[in-house]
């Protein structure tokens, strides 16, 4: 019998959807000379189209140019891009020809008004638009936007890019270290996906603040026990800790995977952080060391492929900061490439630290077990106000596992709820049952 559908209430209280202060996220950074272009320097993002900018709306072009000049205001950028009859190409020829005066860029919750008499020197028509500096549609499908700077980083994605994050000489220390460390590290592992083997395309390894009691388990596999944070490491989570804590209070760092991608043909496809241990609206914090490769996010639910992907390029000694709500409602990876530009310490290889917080009452000891024997993990739905256990035996080679799905609940500030709650069991022989 197939599982009963039933209408459902939203399984978080409001207040824990109300957005986290991140002291002006958009276009803020603790390096906030590198958040604004020169206008008559080289361009901060790159537009990659098959076709030409008729194809394009104007918020569109609005959002291109955003990005690549993210020190000139909306309404400014608006006024040029009429003077040059809707030429992208042109009007970046005119920011960078240096005949604009530059206005920085107001908090998007203002209105600007202006001229492009303002902004360009030469003779022109006075023509006054005016316009809100609302949130920028997204590259068109089949599209990629690039992005470089934290200012148009912030104004277009969910993330926030710090960059030189760590005190030089501690991030080559630990770049060092971890180079050392990869060199144990297992080599890549494998696990089942819809009846196929699929391998892991990088090494990783998981390291803890606190010895684990129960063992961690990832798509199906029982993982090796976690190891202790290296001197270096610990050095860096207390920095990554006192600004996680800006934005989450409650939180703090204990736990880290850390990545290994030796060579450009080493990589990940789009996938989201596994919410199991860290719970729903989590913030996690990635740390890159060594070669610089590019980060990839595009919007879901993947039904829609609706639109174009972002590409985030994350320097050595950068910290990428991923919200509150990004893994409910995008998807990330790091695509393979054909070369890369050499790092002096690691040469080609990146190392990537995502330092996490994994909750107590998310530890492996108390999420609830399914009828496989193994813990379940949680997922959620597109848009993140509801979520499920459901069971992993995708993973490990079982089939379709026992069909174990029980709807999340959430008591104050996402703490899960087990006791008196009541799911809907699908067992193997097709039989429903009820389990407290």
């Amino acid at each position: 019998m197939p599982p009963v559908k039933k209408k459902l209430k939203k399984s978080l209280d409001s207040s824990f959807f109300e957005p986290k202060s991140q002291g002006g996220r958009r276009g803020s950074s603790p390096n906030s000379e590198t958040a604004h272009a020169d206008a008559g320097g080289g361009s901060t993002a790159e537009y990659v189209s098959e076709g030409g900018d008729e194809q394009l709306d104007t918020d569109t072009k609005i959002a291109i140019l955003a990005s690549l000049h993210p020190s000139i205001s909306t309404a400014a950028l608006i006024d040029i891009l009429l003077s040059t009859n809707g030429s992208i190409k042109a009007t970046s020829q005119l920011l960078a020809a240096g005949q604009i005066t530059p206005q920085a860029r107001k908090p998007p919750s203002t209105t600007n008004q202006s001229s492009l008499e303002s902004f360009i020197s030469t003779q022109g028509a006075s023509t006054s638009i005016s316009a809100t500096t609302s949130a920028p549609k997204p590259p068109p499908k089949g599209q990629t936007l690039h992005l470089y700077t934290p200012a148009s980083i912030a104004l277009h994605t969910p993330c926030v890019l710090h960059t030189s994050f760590l005190p030089p000489p501690l991030a080559t220390t630990l770049l060092q270290e971890l180079l050392l460390e990869s060199t144990t590290f297992p080599p890549p592992g494998k696990f089942n996906l819809f009846s196929r083997t699929v391998q892991s395309p990088h090494r990783s390894v998981m390291y803890t603040t606190t010895p684990a009691t129960t063992p961690y388990y990832y798509q199906g596999i029982t993982l090796p026990p976690p190891r202790a944070f290296t001197p270096s490491m610990s050095t860096a989570a207390g920095l990554v800790e006192k600004h996680f804590r800006t934005l989450e209070p409650r939180g703090r760092i204990t736990a880290a995977l850390v990545n290994c991608y030796a060579g450009p043909q080493q990589g990940v496809g789009f996938h989201t952080d596994a919410l199991t241990y860290i719970g729903p609206r989590a913030i996690i914090c990635t740390l890159s060391l060594g070669v610089t490769r590019e980060f990839r996010i595009q919007k879901q639910p993947p039904s829609s492929h609706s639109s174009g992907t972002y590409s985030i390029h994350l320097p050595h000694n950068s910290l990428l900061v991923m919200t509150a709500g990004m893994q409910e409602s995008w998807k990330h990876s790091i695509p393979l490439v054909q070369r890369v530009d050499r790092h002096e310490v690691s040469g080609d290889t990146r190392i990537a630290i995502t330092y996490r917080w994994y909750r107590d009452d998310y530890g492996p000891e108390v999420t609830p077990a399914c009828g496989c024997g193994a813990r379940m993990v949680l997922r959620p739905v597109w848009g993140g106000e509801k979520y499920f256990w459901s069971c992993d035996g995708e993973y490990r080679g079982v089939g379709e596992g026992c069909g174990y799905f029980k709807w999340a609940m959430f008591g104050e500030g996402g703490k899960p709820l087990f006791e008196g709650e009541k799911g809907k069991v699908v067992g193997g022989d097709g039989g429903e049952k009820v389990s407290s």
